[in-house]
């Protein structure tokens, strides 16, 4: 089975450390164990950090109806220095 539930990124010209590690997993690398991150947070974290206020960016869909760009606040803190 590859390990669908761990993975690494590259977030060049985010602004994200490099070489940060966030979390842990078993000891197979197979799932988390502390701190597991959704991809609605790497993509909050990256709006924030290239300027974009995800809250309250928003879009039109094809029915005319706005949205916001990402309704979450779960920014990685390791990531922003905060």
């Amino acid at each position: 089975m590859h390990w669908g539930y761990t993975d690494m990124g590259r977030y060049a010209g985010t602004g994200v450390p490099q070489r940060q590690v966030v979390g842990a997993t078993d000891r197979e690398g197979g799932s988390p164990t502390d701190r597991p991150i959704q991809p609605k947070d790497i993509l909050a974290t990256v709006s924030c950090l290239l300027g974009i206020d995800h809250n309250t960016t928003t879009y039109q869909d094809a029915a005319g109806c706005s949205h916001t760009l990402l309704p979450s606040d779960d920014v990685i803190p390791e990531w922003i220095g905060s």
